[in-house]
Parts: C-alpha cells; sequence; structure tokens
C-alpha cells in the first residue's frame, strides 16, 4: 500500500506553501489539491503499487473535477485569446489558436462560438466568480453576456 504523503513525490513537485490565493474565498486551491491527487495517482499507477480503496476513490473523483476545471479554463482562454487587445484586434488569430489546441481554425471558430453564446463548461463560475470577467458572456442558463467581443458584423466574430 502506497503512503499518499500531502506532495507528489516525483520529478515535479508542487510546493503552495510560498502562494497565497488572491481571493479570500478560498477559490484557488481545489485545484491545487486535485492535482497533487491526480500527480500521486500517476505516482501510484507508474510505480505499480496498490492503492487503498479510499485513496483510488480520492483519485477518480479528483480527476473528474480537474478534467472540468481545465475545461473551464481552456474554454475562458479561447474567448480571452479572442477579445480585442489594447491594439483593438483579437489576441490571437484563429488559425493561431487552432494550431496551439491541435484543431483546425474552423473547428475552433465553431467552438468559440458555442462557448460565447451559452453552451461554456457549468465550471466556468468557479473559474470567473468575484472577478471582471464574471458577466462578460451568457451564462448556461441564457443571461445577457455585458462583455463585447471583437466582431465585423454584430454577432458574428472576426474571420482570420
Amino acid at each position: 500500500m502506497t503512503d499518499h504523503t500531502p506532495h507528489h513525490s516525483g520529478e515535479i513537485r508542487l510546493d503552495r506553501g510560498a502562494m497565497r490565493p488572491r481571493e479570500t474565498d478560498g477559490s484557488t486551491w481545489p485545484i491545487a489539491d486535485e492535482t497533487d491527487t491526480v500527480l500521486q495517482a500517476v505516482d501510484t499507477l507508474r510505480s505499480g503499487q496498490e492503492m487503498s480503496d479510499q485513496f483510488l476513490r480520492a483519485a477518480l473523483r479528483d480527476t473528474h473535477r480537474l478534467i472540468n476545471r481545465l475545461t473551464a479554463v481552456q474554454e475562458e482562454l479561447l474567448l480571452y485569446a479572442r477579445e480585442a487587445a489594447s491594439t483593438g484586434k483579437p489576441r490571437l488569430t484563429w488559425r493561431e489558436i487552432g494550431d496551439e489546441v491541435g484543431l483546425h481554425f474552423t473547428t475552433t471558430r465553431e467552438r468559440h462560438k458555442r462557448v460565447a453564446a451559452t453552451d461554456s463548461s457549468p465550471w466556468r463560475t468557479w473559474l470567473v466568480q468575484n472577478t471582471g470577467r464574471e458577466d462578460m458572456y451568457p451564462t448556461p442558463d441564457g443571461q445577457p453576456a455585458l462583455g463585447k467581443l471583437v466582431t465585423e458584423h454584430p454577432g458574428e466574430p472576426i474571420d482570420r
């Protein structure tokens, strides 16, 4: 049975001792704790050691949660990449975004359209709560967006 210590024991060591969340609501800590659990599970799987039932359940749960949080982060980065920079143009073109995420630019553009409309991760709230981004896009329940996308025609993203 593996002793699951609070920190990852492999080449990557997570040391959050000096880190402090910017918000006092503790919203930054769950993703770090879930990442710790997932990295411990990776170490255990690679070593061939047995996991306790309790740790296996925690690893499955935290892996699921981490995937959802990372999906929310990736979607928010997609939205951010297409918002106007100080130049008044999107930060990245569709092709640049597509290259980084390994998708054709048209697929990236369609995903952006869905996410910006209302089809965003239900975990987006966790990411943007109490920030300036919270009300920039419609919520999954269809509430109107307060932010504005860079567009040539209302309702359509710029095609680059």
